[in-house]
């Protein structure tokens, strides 16, 4: 993965609350864990995308094929998605 690096955010500060899936959770320490530079990560990302789309492809072109990302799981992950970035857009 590459060189990563680790940045405490929440060093000597107050307790904050977050609530995740219902549930209130308390917490004292807000660490950051980088690996890689923005190129790597761009690079994961299309890599990503595109085994993503290799996938659709491949079931576009036979219905025997079983997709990685279905209609269930792209829902799921498209709310968490937007769940995270809501938590991320609170600090």
């Amino acid at each position: 993965i590459g060189p990563y690096s680790i940045t405490d955010k929440n060093k000597g500060k107050e307790v904050k609350k977050v609530k995740g899936r219902s549930i209130e959770i308390f917490f004292d320490d807000h660490v950051i864990i980088e690996s890689g530079n923005n190129a790597d990560k761009q690079n994961r990302y299309r890599q990503m995308l595109t085994d993503m789309l290799n996938d659709q492809w491949n079931w576009i072109k036979d219905r025997k094929h079983i997709r990685i990302i279905d209609d269930n799981n792209a829902v799921e992950s498209l709310r968490m998605a937007e769940n995270a970035k809501l938590m991320a857009q609170q600090f």
